[in-house]
């Protein structure tokens, strides 16, 4: 599958300043929820090491659903990497990212309000990009609460497995909107600064309800779905009035 020692490859790489994105079966990766249960093959970014402790430094998705950094070893990074050949895998890539100093993309205002409108009436945005590819047939910005709830219901149902990354994903969204408000506030680009007090509270709403979602991850009470459910439903309502009202705020020079 590799040539070379994985372990000598990711040490060499990042002392040239690059991450290192690979797929590694978490049966031999510590604090995940596989760990010495199962195989499965899943992606990881390796961001450091220690050659005293002779351990990666790698971000992921821990036993009880937080994304953080953890460690491994040298011996079970490589076990993990070479037991890919042995069990159903379909990303053999690696993938070296470096962060680019001299980089620049400069904001663009008009497209910003053109994509937020696509949010709001849950616009296919990837129609945007046929000219490359086709379009996706995906449920699209405030459509995507109705997947949400689905997901709960099913979860009340037990149709499907409890996955952390929905709500992580939506917290992380809420985020990204609240540092994009502040940017656009700080240079110009809307005037109210109500827009960012409003962007926080939808931010920390959003934190809130992936908490409670840690919880029943870890306790399995159902009544918390249904709290999960209504709290992401007032979330939703918030973010239709945040939006169309920043729409209208911005100014697009």
């Amino acid at each position: 599958m590799f040539d070379r020692e994985i372990v000598d490859f990711v040490v060499d790489s990042i002392d040239r300043g690059y991450y290192v994105y690979l797929n590694v079966d978490e049966y031999f990766i510590p604090d995940r929820g596989c760990y010495h249960k199962q195989h499965f093959s899943h992606d990881t970014l390796v961001h450091g090491y220690d050659l005293e402790s002779r351990t990666f430094k790698i971000l992921g998705f821990n036993k009880i659903g937080s994304y953080e950094s953890t460690d491994v070893s040298f011996k079970e990074f490589s076990q993990s990497y070479h037991s890919l050949d042995k069990i159903e895998n379909h990303c053999h890539q690696i993938y070296l990212y470096q962060y680019n100093q001299d980089g620049k993309y400069d904001f663009n205002a008009k497209l910003v309000k053109e994509t937020l409108e696509d949010y709001l009436y849950s616009r296919n945005t990837s129609e945007r990009f046929s000219m490359l590819a086709e379009p996706w047939d995906r449920a699209y910005g405030m459509e995507s609460y109705d997947c949400l709830q689905k997901y709960f219901q099913d979860l009340l149902a037990n149709k499907i497995h409890t996955d952390i990354r929905h709500l992580h994903i939506l917290w992380e969204h809420k985020s990204c909107m609240r540092l994009r408000t502040e940017y656009m506030y700080e240079n110009g680009f809307i005037e109210n600064p109500n827009f960012i007090e409003a962007a926080k509270l939808i931010e920390h709403k959003a934190f809130m309800v992936k908490k409670l979602f840690l919880k029943y991850f870890l306790s399995g009470k159902k009544d918390l779905i249904e709290t999960v459910s209504q709290q992401t439903d007032e979330i939703k309502e918030l973010e239709a009035e945040f939006i169309q009202d920043l729409i209208g705020g911005m100014i697009v020079k």
